[in-house]
């Protein structure tokens, strides 16, 4: 698992089961898989409005949630705007 600027995980799978690998076999038997998480995308994750904000500014709009919702290159301006809009509520700082 990486959770870095980005996210991302793999996990080792019989190279059997790879029906779409066609290369030369391993000596283990084994492959690792990248399963590519961070493009993980569904409506059903339940996004906070800091979320969907950062979504709709973001290079590639409607893709990668999972990413945008955890990797560190995100965290910054989520926490951000979260932060303004409890201020705006009176709730931080004061108002």
């Amino acid at each position: 698992v990486i959770l870095g600027t980005g996210t991302n995980a793999c996990y080792v799978e019989p190279e059997k089961l790879i029906k779409t690998y066609s290369g030369p076999p391993s000596k283990s038997g084994e492959m690792v898989v990248n399963i590519e998480w961070g493009a993980f995308t569904s409506e059903h994750m339940g996004l906070t409005f800091a979320d969907a904000l950062l979504d709709e500014a973001s290079l590639n709009p409607g893709e990668q949630y999972l990413e945008k919702a955890i990797a560190g290159m995100y965290l910054g301006e989520i926490t951000q705007r979260m932060l303004l809009r409890l201020a705006q509520e009176g709730l931080f700082a004061g108002g």
